[in-house]
């Protein structure tokens, strides 16, 4: 089966990590976490990422008190290009 390469918009992943601050976003939050966590799982799909957009993932991220550790992982996930391990404890 081919391999499909994506570009993920940098807000979804946003969404995927950060805890809504209102119940009304509670649903997009939730669909994001599980967007990625198929997406991550299917091993047909890779995954393009500028450095730009890492580093707009990271700042988003850190403005949404996404903790430390957690974005220090994501970074790694990107320079290891394994992000699976990220979704471990989510």
């Amino acid at each position: 089966m081919p391999t499909e390469i994506i570009l993920v918009d940098s807000n979804i992943w946003l969404y995927a990590y950060a805890k809504a601050r209102q119940k009304e976003y509670e649903k997009i939050h939730l669909l994001a976490r599980s967007f990625f966590q198929n997406l991550i799982q299917d091993s047909r799909i890779k995954m393009a990422v500028t450095s730009y957009q890492i580093a707009e993932i990271i700042d988003l991220l850190r403005k949404a008190n996404v903790d430390k550790q957690t974005r220090i992982e994501i970074f790694e996930g990107f320079k290891n290009t394994e992000l699976s391990a990220l979704w471990a404890d989510f």
